[in-house]
């Protein structure tokens, strides 16, 4: 009697192609430029919110639109 291997866990036996290694590099590279991204927006918000905080003149205006405008070219399109 032959026993065949469950088709839930033959998935694992098969042979990895330089396709498949080259599908996990660029995963893996999307998923590092994400999360460096998302650091360089959560960069640019905590700069904007100590700028709020802190009490500026007539310039402070300007400078916290640009700062946005910074922040929401890091964030990219919604």
């Amino acid at each position: 009697m032959a026993v065949r291997i469950p088709q839930s866990l033959s998935t694992g036996l098969n042979r990895e192609t330089g396709w498949d290694v080259l599908d996990y590099e660029l995963r893996e590279q999307k998923a590092r430029t994400l999360g460096n991204l998302g650091g360089e927006v959560e960069g640019a918000l905590a700069a904007l919110r100590a700028f709020d905080v802190a009490a500026h003149g007539m310039d402070g205006e300007e400078r916290r639109r640009a700062m946005l405008d910074d922040a929401a070219d890091l964030a990219g399109p919604s």
